[in-house]
């Protein structure tokens, strides 16, 4: 499939990492018109994207090796298994006499006559209004309340650095002036590290929508679990997903997120009252509402 060929523009689903960017990939994958892209800037299983993921990008700037690779991703045959994780979901630790599961599970999106695709970043929110301007498409922009991206990433191991953010010349000069020394004295606490980071990569995609830089469908994971009938017939209206096909894929999305809206508050047992404390702090301090 080639999508420059295509009138219909990819859609792009973007957000920080464990804010529901997979769900939602699903939801629109749940589409036969629609080929899934997993997170092609996921430098562990695409090394050459080590030195691209995280980048920010000015609108009007050049990037000649992210442009050639994006191109791949966007129009033309993906040239790396990683993409079609969603396409192929075959766990190789399963015996083999059960694989055959796995197979028909990974076909279900399998797309060789797909017309469009929806491709998931969560390494791309620092140069979304450049992509959008580069490569046409749909974006789709996701948030979760930090309290539970935060619980969630620390629960899993995950790390994160902010002062790589400040090495950014022009971030820094753009986005980061007023927030450096909070940057700083984040000091070795990696629960600090982790709030930062998310404030980062959600400070900048806002401000630029609220200065009209970029132009997004904006929902929230927690609309999509208490109220998702609205939201999604909402999301699918702005993807252009024809009415008819619409009721079928709500009740399916439906039943996939009645399990979730038992976990909306569970990271109030996660967290304690100075962790709380400190994103709030942190969220004043980088002017996002929570």
């Amino acid at each position: 499939m080639n999508s420059a060929t295509n009138n219909l523009e990819p859609i792009v689903v973007a957000g920080s990492g464990r804010s529901g960017t997979t769900w939602l990939l699903d939801l629109l994958a749940m589409q036969r018109s629609i080929r899934p892209v997993f997170e092609p800037l996921h430098f562990k299983n695409v090394p050459k994207t080590r030195h691209l993921w995280g980048l920010y990008l000015r609108e009007d700037e050049t990037h000649e090796p992210l442009e050639t690779f994006l191109s791949k991703v966007f129009y033309h045959r993906p040239d790396h298994a990683w993409f079609s994780w969603m396409t192929c979901r075959v766990d190789w630790d399963t015996p083999i006499w059960n694989r055959p599961t796995a197979y028909r599970h990974g076909l279900k999106h399998w797309r060789p006559r797909a017309t469009r695709r929806a491709i998931k970043f969560i390494k791309a929110s620092l140069m979304l209004p450049w992509m959008q301007r580069h490569f046409p498409s749909k974006v789709v922009y996701i948030t979760r309340h930090p309290c539970a991206v935060l619980s969630s990433r620390k629960e899993m191991g995950w790390g994160g650095n902010p002062l790589r953010f400040l090495e950014q010349p022009h971030l820094a000069e753009d986005y980061l002036t007023e927030q450096q020394d909070w940057i700083e004295e984040a000091g070795e606490s990696l629960f600090r590290k982790l709030t930062l980071v998310w404030c980062i990569e959600n400070m900048v995609p806002q401000r630029q929508i609220e200065n009209g830089e970029l132009t997004v469908h904006w929902l929230t994971y927690e609309d999509l679990v208490s109220r998702p009938d609205e939201t999604i017939w909402n999301l699918l209206d702005f993807i252009g997903c024809p009415p008819e096909n619409r009721d079928s894929l709500i009740a399916r999305a439906v039943t996939s997120l009645a399990p979730q809206k038992e976990g909306l508050s569970k990271w109030k047992e996660r967290l304690d009252k100075g962790q709380i404390q400190y994103i709030r702090e942190s969220a004043e301090r980088f002017q996002l509402k929570i």
